[in-house]
């Protein structure tokens, strides 16, 4: 998968994503990135950037995988 988007993502420093969307992606990246397949600097370019998240009537931002 990261080979096939990551083109779409060099000039990205931010995500907007929505709550449920977050959840599941944040729980995968740090795993991917650890099993160093082929996704493994993809899965890193993702958890490294900013992440803005909608979250019912309130915006939340973090970066990396913690938020």
């Amino acid at each position: 998968m990261g080979a096939a988007v990551s083109d779409d993502y060099d000039t990205v420093d931010t995500l907007l994503f929505g709550r449920v969307t977050y959840d599941s992606f944040a729980g995968a990246w740090p795993a991917r990135e650890a099993a160093g397949g082929d996704d493994a600097a993809f899965a890193k370019t993702l958890g490294d950037m900013r992440k803005l998240s909608r979250a019912g009537s309130r915006a939340t931002s973090g970066g990396g995988t913690s938020s």
